[in-house]
């Protein structure tokens, strides 16, 4: 397979059905050059920041929209992805390696604490797939407000029923 370096890449995550298609989406991003070409990592690098953000995360118990109990989602008005990307970019940051990822997720995640903590939602599986469905799978960081007011609407519309 001919090409670029970045489009190989970008084709053999593409072909790799265990991969989450938010890698296509950082590696399409501007800041393609964040992220080693060849760095040997098993794992995309937002997993490991995932890994360590998620032991303060608090999922409520009930969908904020409907207050359904079951099969409850965390959803971030905030891509990590996105945000991981601009940041490590501004930053100069390049990961080529596990521990490049391990010592630079303690300061995104306190650079990040609002968007990871604040600026979420526990949603139903239902609500979760219908906010996707408006805004996109990876929906743009400039829609944080969007997103919260559309759940705010449900919210008030279903409490009305």
């Amino acid at each position: 397979m001919g090409g670029s370096p970045r489009l190989k890449i970008f084709l053999d995550i593409q072909l790799l059905p265990c991969y989450n298609t938010k890698i296509e989406k950082v590696i399409k991003m501007k800041n393609e050059s964040t992220f080693a070409k060849n760095s040997g990592l098993k794992r995309f690098p937002i997993k490991y920041i995932r890994d360590k953000a998620k032991a303060a995360y608090k999922k409520d118990d009930k969908c904020y929209i409907c207050g359904d109990t079951g099969q409850l989602d965390l959803h971030h008005f905030n891509s990590i992805s996105q945000l991981f990307g601009n940041w490590s970019k501004a930053k100069n940051i390049t990961i080529n390696s596990v521990d490049d990822i391990l010592g630079c997720r303690e300061e995104f995640i306190a650079d990040h604490t609002s968007e990871l903590y604040d600026e979420v939602r526990t949603l139903c599986k239902k609500h979760h797939k219908q906010l996707h469905s408006i805004y996109g799978q990876h929906p743009k960081l400039t829609t944080v407000g969007k997103q919260s007011a559309w759940c705010d609407k449900l919210k008030i519309k279903n409490q009305g029923r």
